[in-house]
């Protein structure tokens, strides 16, 4: 199973531990309905400002929510785009932790109330179990709010 490089350096420098685990796991988006699997979904706004947008894998992304909470307006970044971001991973197998790219994320308030929760490694094969208190240290400097829901205004972003 393979990390990007950049992804185990960053993990490695936080001291957080994780597990690798295979996505073979998964069900329904995710190794257990109780753990979910965070899927980032890459934002630019009119200024061309990114933005890691952090979701529960089964949830859609609000971008009303995300706007409001930015006062900008966001939209889906186009996935070639998005990938020159994230050297060392395969196209779309993007590591929800943006503080290892240097990329501004929130945080949906729901990935911090699970005991364990599953992040992309890189490579589309590998998943990485982090404990619930790592992976609120990994994220206490992003926002967190609620940022997913009915009016998502990307439907294509399930």
């Amino acid at each position: 199973m393979a990390i990007a490089i950049t992804v185990k350096e960053y993990l490695l420098s936080q001291d957080v531990k994780y597990q690798p685990v295979s996505p073979l796991l998964a069900n329904n988006n995710s190794p257990s309905h109780e753990e979910p699997l965070a899927k980032a979904v890459m934002l630019e706004n009119e200024f061309g400002i990114s933005l890691m947008a952090t979701i529960p894998a089964d949830q859609q992304l609000s971008l009303s929510a995300i706007n409001t909470l930015t006062d900008c307006h966001y939209q889906p970044m186009e996935e070639k785009h998005a990938q020159h971001f994230f050297t060392g991973c395969k196209s779309g197998a993007i590591p929800s932790v943006g503080d290892a790219f240097g990329i501004e994320m929130i945080v949906d308030d729901a990935l911090l109330a699970s005991h364990h929760i599953y992040i992309e490694a890189g490579d589309h094969k590998t998943l990485l179990q982090i404990d619930h208190d790592d992976y609120a240290q990994l994220v206490q400097c992003s926002r967190h709010a609620h940022i997913t829901g009915e009016n998502t205004g990307a439907s294509h972003y399930n």
